[in-house]
């Protein structure tokens, strides 16, 4: 039986974060409280504000990473509006200054002095041909797809 949502999310946090590595800034799990949880206010985007599922942290790099259960092709234009306009916002050095220090004080981490991003969608079920396509897809636009199986 594959695992839900939240607990792939929980899971491929964990495993990030064993070789030392990566560091996690925080990690928003569905149907739970959000507490720790720092949004990215992207005022020129969709939505008021973007919740990555999991953001970690090494030296000079922020990966923000997105946990869905399916790559469909529904999932995939949220996933790169998402990822878009995250970037977006913390590309700005007041927004990333901002941002950085809110999730400072949250996570009791340094941040990079730069937003340096990797972009990634973890993808619960098995991949299909229309999913791989979807994925190549994202690559064009700088978001990596794992597949939660080649994880584990």
């Amino acid at each position: 039986m594959m695992a839900g949502q939240g607990a792939v999310t929980n899971q491929v946090s964990n495993s990030l974060v064993k070789n030392g590595r990566w560091r996690i800034v925080y990690k928003c799990i569905p149907n739970t409280s959000h507490f720790g949880v720092v949004p990215i206010p992207t005022p020129l985007g969709s939505s008021a504000q973007r919740y990555p599922d999991i953001v970690l942290i090494d030296n000079e790099t922020t990966w923000l990473i997105e946990v869905e259960i399916r790559l469909t092709f529904k999932v995939f234009n949220d996933i790169k509006q998402r990822f878009t306009e995250m970037r977006s916002a913390l590309f700005d050095s007041e927004n990333w200054e901002i941002w950085k220090a809110q999730a400072e004080r949250v996570s009791g981490l340094t941040l990079p002095s730069k937003f340096l991003p990797k972009t990634t969608l973890i993808v619960c079920k098995d991949n299909t041909t229309a999913s791989t396509g979807l994925a190549a897809k994202l690559a064009d636009h700088s978001i990596e797809t794992i597949y939660w199986k080649d994880l584990v």
